[in-house]
């Protein structure tokens, strides 16, 4: 089963599998998974002190791998999203209009 989760701009989703290539490295401090462009307030990962957590960054998307404990991103426009244990995909979010076709959401 896929959760999905949005944050503005940045799309979460709970994966099974991360691509093959993907070198992931622990994560000691709070990561920037994403600055909006418009106001350039940051998305902000920031781990439970017991957390054991690893991450991957690949064609400007993330990848999370929490193997224990839990992550909250935060950003000052919107609600907080707490990720349990598991794998994750951090992109941006996209939209679709009949003029521009795909566009990448903005925040």
């Amino acid at each position: 089963m896929t959760i999905q989760k949005y944050q503005g701009d940045v799309s979460l989703i709970k994966i099974e599998k991360a691509p093959k290539n993907i070198v992931f490295k622990k994560l000691n401090k709070d990561l920037v998974v994403r600055e909006g462009e418009i106001t350039n307030h940051l998305h902000l990962l920031t781990k439970t002190k017991e957390a054991e957590i690893s991450y991957a960054n690949f064609l400007d998307e993330w990848y999370l791998k929490i193997e224990k404990g839990s992550a909250v991103i935060t950003h000052p426009e919107h609600k907080e999203i707490t990720l349990d244990e598991g794998l994750y995909f951090i992109g941006k979010q996209w939209e679709y209009d009949e003029i521009e076709k795909r566009r990448e959401v903005q925040d």
